[in-house]
């Protein structure tokens, strides 16, 4: 549950530093505005991932 609310916290401030970001290059394609926001909201997870993948990496016996 923990890590639900840091991933909610974690993506709505990405969203809103990218609006912010956007109204200040005064962007107006909507194609570009739906990409940075669906970005937003999935990089939170690739980078879990790699540190899920980096840790169970890390603490596998080497052979």
């Amino acid at each position: 549950m923990i890590f639900l609310i840091i991933y909610a916290v974690t993506t709505v401030l990405a969203i809103v530093m990218t609006y912010r970001e956007q109204k200040r290059k005064q962007l107006k394609s909507p194609l570009f505005i739906l990409i940075g926001y669906v970005l937003c909201s999935i990089w939170p997870i690739v980078i879990a991932f790699i540190l899920i993948f980096y840790r169970t990496r890390s603490a596998a016996p080497s052979r």
